[in-house]
């Protein structure tokens, strides 16, 4: 893991959550240093190397005064990797580097045994996606997905920020069921959540007093579903909410790239789903949804009106959600460079969403600069340099 030079010791900016905050927006409103003036060859570059023993396909996290018994205060980055491991590192400290505690969470898992020959992650998976860190409680909240007898089991920890030890119940196996006659249904009528069919690829988000975690496929493998499971923030033994996107159907997965569901300030989460079939009553494949802070059948949701196509040819949704901060207007684009801005709080009225063709590449990430209701959008499609759009009210 490479660090820039962020001057954290200057900013005292913390990063809690994956893309910076719940409302997913990729912008750090408090840097004053960064320039044309200083971004430069003399000013601006590497600074030193973190080694550790896997991939890293988490959003490093970091607290900045961070009180350690026996160490100070220091400002410290949280990575964790593809081999289970999470690491503790003083941020300031590049030579020698100084690792403050590592934990390794149990056995990954050969990612031949999930995608086959064709998979798109190499060697192994382990934590995948970007923990979240709850400064109250002074812990970590992160997903292993861990070899047990021989088959996939995902873990949920609350790992204590200053040592590493396990706290709040912690950890729990992530266990549902719902009720569906769907893809990998029962003869008894239900779907149990399939850990060797389903990725943890979404950032986790805490909201509500609950740690919420979103799960997708493996590479569109059949059978899947789009997964949110909550549990209570305080005791990780006592899970709060169960959604699923297609308990008649299939697919429908909560991938998003690897971005974090977003949450409002009346605690409502926002998703998006990819491939998969929609019939606007139980089915929300192909959809940005709103869903209530227990996690059930969305209060609103807008699917665009050639998602069938978009399914089928797998440009489906991509990036996202966010939200212009302070309001309910989401932001996400596809794999067909679309990029939507639709009405949080209409969102299935008929002009609810603004539909741009931003890119003629896929567009993956996005970041939003919310400025008093208004909004600078910054996307970049694939083989193409990036672009700003301007959100104004509605």
């Amino acid at each position: 893991v490479t660090v820039l030079c962020a001057l954290l010791s200057h900013a005292g900016v913390n990063i809690l959550t994956a893309n910076g905050d719940n409302d997913r927006t990729n912008s750090n409103l408090q840097e004053t240093q960064l320039s044309p003036a200083t971004v430069n060859a003399s000013a601006f570059g590497k600074l030193g190397v973190f080694p550790v023993d896997g991939q890293v396909y988490s959003q490093p996290l970091v607290v900045t005064g961070l009180s350690i018994a026996g160490q100070g205060t220091l400002n410290v980055v949280f990575v964790t990797t593809m081999h289970n491991s999470v690491y503790a590192f003083d941020a300031d400290a590049m030579s020698p580097v100084s690792t403050l505690w590592q934990v390794n969470l149990g056995s990954s898992v050969p990612s031949v045994m999930l995608y086959g020959p064709n998979g798109d992650i190499a060697n192994e998976v382990g934590i995948l996606s970007t923990g979240v860190i709850d400064l109250q409680r002074g812990v970590l909240y992160v997903v292993a997905d861990v070899l047990q007898n021989g088959a996939p089991v995902f873990y949920l920890h609350a790992l204590d920020l200053t040592t590493g030890a396990e706290r709040l119940n912690g950890p729990v196996a992530l266990t549902a069921s719902v009720s569906g006659t769907g893809s990998a249904a029962r003869a008894d009528g239900t779907i149990p959540f399939d850990p060797m069919q389903h990725l943890q690829r979404p950032g986790l988000l805490l909201d509500n007093d609950a740690v919420y975690v979103s799960f997708g496929s493996h590479g569109d493998m059949n059978p899947y579903h789009g997964w949110m499971l909550s549990y209570d923030a305080s005791d990780l033994s006592r899970q709060v909410g169960v959604y699923m996107s297609t308990p008649n159907g299939n697919a429908g997965a909560i991938w998003q790239s690897g971005r974090g569901p977003a949450a409002d300030s009346q605690g409502n989460i926002y998703a998006i789903t990819g491939n998969g079939d929609y019939d606007g009553v139980q089915n929300f494949g192909e959809s940005f949804l709103k869903l209530p802070a227990t996690g059930s059948a969305p209060l609103d949701w807008f699917t665009p009106s050639n998602w069938k196509s978009m399914s089928d040819n797998d440009d489906d949704l991509s990036a996202g959600p966010a939200l212009v901060t302070g309001t309910h207007t989401v932001i996400g684009a596809d794999k067909g460079g679309i990029l939507y801005v639709i009405n949080g709080d209409a969102m299935r009225q008929a002009g609810s969403a603004s539909i741009i063709a931003a890119s003629t590449g896929s567009i993956f990430n996005l970041a939003v600069w919310s400025r008093g209701g208004s909004a600078n959008v910054y996307a970049q499609g694939e083989g193409e340099p990036v672009k700003c759009f301007q959100v104004t009210g509605n």
